[in-house]
Protein backbone atom coordinates (compact mmCIF):
# COMPACT_ATOMS: atom_id res chain seq x y z
CA UNK A 1 0.00 0.00 0.00
CA UNK A 2 2.74 2.73 1.13
CA UNK A 3 4.74 1.50 -2.05
CA UNK A 4 2.13 1.37 -4.39
CA UNK A 5 -1.47 3.71 -3.57
CA UNK A 6 0.67 6.47 -0.98
CA UNK A 7 2.43 8.48 -3.37
CA UNK A 8 -1.09 8.62 -5.88
CA UNK A 9 -2.64 9.39 -2.93
CA UNK A 10 -0.37 11.81 -2.02
CA UNK A 11 0.08 13.32 -4.97
CA UNK A 12 -3.56 13.58 -5.68
CA UNK A 13 -4.31 15.81 -2.54
CA UNK A 14 -1.10 17.61 -2.94
CA UNK A 15 -3.22 21.09 -3.73
CA UNK A 16 -5.22 20.33 -0.60
CA UNK A 17 -1.93 20.08 1.22
CA UNK A 18 -0.81 23.33 0.09
CA UNK A 19 -3.72 25.18 0.41
CA UNK A 20 -4.05 23.99 4.00
CA UNK A 21 -0.20 24.87 4.72
CA UNK A 22 -0.67 28.70 3.03
CA UNK A 23 -4.10 28.58 5.86
CA UNK A 24 -2.43 27.60 8.84
CA UNK A 25 0.40 30.12 7.66
CA UNK A 26 -1.74 33.32 7.32
CA UNK A 27 -3.12 31.85 10.79
CA UNK A 28 0.25 31.90 12.38
CA UNK A 29 1.42 35.62 10.65
CA UNK A 30 -1.88 36.62 12.19
CA UNK A 31 -1.01 35.72 15.44
CA UNK A 32 2.52 36.94 15.24
CA UNK A 33 0.71 40.25 14.42
CA UNK A 34 -1.92 40.68 17.17
CA UNK A 35 0.14 39.05 19.71
CA UNK A 36 3.76 39.84 19.71
CA UNK A 37 3.06 42.98 16.99
CA UNK A 38 5.69 41.51 15.11
CA UNK A 39 5.81 39.77 11.34
CA UNK A 40 6.01 35.79 9.60
CA UNK A 41 9.26 35.39 7.93
CA UNK A 42 9.69 31.97 6.42
CA UNK A 43 13.16 30.47 5.89
CA UNK A 44 12.95 28.09 3.00
CA UNK A 45 15.68 25.67 2.36
CA UNK A 46 16.83 25.29 -1.15
CA UNK A 47 14.49 22.30 -2.08
CA UNK A 48 11.17 23.73 -1.12
CA UNK A 49 8.92 22.85 -3.50
CA UNK A 50 8.43 25.30 -6.29
CA UNK A 51 4.19 25.08 -6.06
CA UNK A 52 4.36 26.07 -2.28
CA UNK A 53 6.97 28.79 -2.97
CA UNK A 54 4.91 30.15 -5.61
CA UNK A 55 1.72 30.24 -3.40
CA UNK A 56 3.62 32.46 -0.65
CA UNK A 57 4.97 34.66 -2.97
CA UNK A 58 1.39 34.94 -4.65
CA UNK A 59 0.36 35.57 -0.92
CA UNK A 60 3.09 38.06 -0.02
CA UNK A 61 4.29 36.06 2.76
CA UNK A 62 7.85 37.62 3.91
CA UNK A 63 10.27 34.91 2.58
CA UNK A 64 13.92 34.04 3.11
CA UNK A 65 15.39 32.02 0.43
CA UNK A 66 18.35 30.03 1.02
CA UNK A 67 21.30 29.66 -1.10
CA UNK A 68 21.97 26.72 -3.00
CA UNK A 69 25.19 25.17 -0.90
CA UNK A 70 22.69 24.86 1.61
CA UNK A 71 21.49 21.71 -0.04
CA UNK A 72 24.30 20.76 -1.94
CA UNK A 73 27.00 20.38 0.64
CA UNK A 74 23.81 18.33 2.93
CA UNK A 75 26.58 16.64 4.58
CA UNK A 76 27.96 20.39 6.31
CA UNK A 77 24.50 21.61 6.62
CA UNK A 78 21.72 19.00 6.82
CA UNK A 79 21.34 15.87 9.58
CA UNK A 80 20.65 12.97 9.07
CA UNK A 81 17.28 13.72 9.79
CA UNK A 82 17.48 16.60 7.33
CA UNK A 83 17.31 19.02 9.78
CA UNK A 84 20.15 21.52 9.80
CA UNK A 85 23.55 21.44 11.20
CA UNK A 86 24.98 24.19 14.03
CA UNK A 87 26.82 25.66 11.23
CA UNK A 88 23.77 25.69 9.21
CA UNK A 89 21.82 27.53 11.86
CA UNK A 90 24.62 30.09 12.42
CA UNK A 91 24.57 31.23 8.86
CA UNK A 92 20.37 31.16 8.92
CA UNK A 93 20.68 33.24 11.79
CA UNK A 94 23.23 35.74 10.50
CA UNK A 95 20.72 35.92 7.09
CA UNK A 96 18.12 36.10 9.35
CA UNK A 97 19.61 39.06 11.47
CA UNK A 98 20.40 40.78 8.08
CA UNK A 99 17.13 40.13 6.55
CA UNK A 100 15.49 41.93 9.22
CA UNK A 101 17.75 44.83 9.78
CA UNK A 102 17.36 45.84 5.98
CA UNK A 103 13.59 45.26 6.36
CA UNK A 104 13.86 47.47 9.09
CA UNK A 105 15.77 50.33 7.57
CA UNK A 106 13.23 50.33 4.72
CA UNK A 107 10.49 50.56 6.68
CA UNK A 108 12.01 53.44 8.17
CA UNK A 109 12.65 54.99 5.38
CA UNK A 110 8.58 54.55 4.57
Amino acid sequence: FRKIFLPVIDKYNEKFYIDYEIQSLKEIEKIIKEKYNSKLTIIAWPVVQSQILDKLMKEKFDVIFLKAHFYLKREEYQLPDGHPTAKANKEIAQILYNHIQATSTATAKN
